[in-house]
């Protein structure tokens, strides 16, 4: 039996949670709702990091090589396209959506529930801008395609989550703006593994109030730093290390 540590707000276990109804493989879902959740989890991944799967003696953690496993374990409905330069293709808009997107939407949510002060100024601008250039490049990606690399592949459903979120930002695609991106998520919502997925985030949502999450202290984690330190908000953050602010992953 395959196991999935997660949490239901985290797009990277989403993710996987998409690619495991795709496939349609059974699995136990053990919800992580902050690093101190579960205990002894740090038992499992020292970086208290999700999502984490269990398949019998072996423990995968990290998305992309989740993903990459279940399609070397699970044959049926692959996510990773057979053809090279589709691949290539899939690959690149996971690791966008897993990066970039990612730290733009983590770092303008955090402040719907963590008590960070105000909202360094500038940030909003600087997220509108990226987000902007990353819908023009996926507008163009989408011409005459259903899907970002042809079939239906990791990029799509890697992209769904973050995609589904940008209207929470201010900051949404449009059907005027944007009609290939547009019809793509109109498609993709269409899907049993969306439906889904968007069923069990705004159940999540709805009880958001009740949950441990990091409210005072963040932990600060790899491209979602990155970012920010990019964009000059480095003043800024080094404040929420002397306020002690900031958790770091072991």
């Amino acid at each position: 039996m395959i196991t999935l540590y997660g949490s239901g707000f985290s797009p990277f276990s989403r993710k996987i949670q998409m690619v495991l109804e795709y496939k349609s493989l059974d699995y136990d879902f053990i919800e992580i709702e902050n690093e101190n959740s579960v205990k002894a989890f740090d038992d499992i991944n020292p970086r208290k990091e999700v999502p984490v799967l269990i398949d019998g003696d072996n423990i995968v953690i990290n998305s992309s090589d989740i993903a990459a496993y279940l399609d070397h374990q699970y044959l049926v409905n692959p996510v990773l396209p057979r053809k090279p330069s589709e691949r290539v293709v899939a690959r690149k808009w996971e690791r966008i959506s897993d990066t970039l997107l990612d730290a733009i939407t983590v770092d303008l949510l955090i402040w719907s529930w963590a008590n960070l002060g105000p909202r360094p100024k500038g940030l909003f601008e600087a997220a509108k801008n990226d987000l902007e250039g990353v819908y023009y490049e996926l507008e163009v990606a989408l011409e005459n395609k259903q899907y970002v690399s042809g079939s239906l592949s990791i990029a799509d459903i890697a992209l769904f989550p973050h995609l589904g979120a940008v209207k929470l930002l201010g900051i949404p695609f449009s059907k005027e703006a944007h009609p290939n991106i547009y019809a793509w998520y109109k498609n993709m919502r269409s899907l049993q593994f969306c439906q889904a997925d968007l069923d069990r985030i705004k159940g999540w949502l709805a009880t958001v109030h009740e949950r441990p999450l990091e409210k005072n202290k963040i932990a600060w984690r790899g491209d979602r730093l990155e970012w920010l330190m990019a964009k000059g908000f480095h003043e800024w953050f080094y404040t929420q290390i002397a306020q002690e602010k900031v958790i770091w992953p072991i």
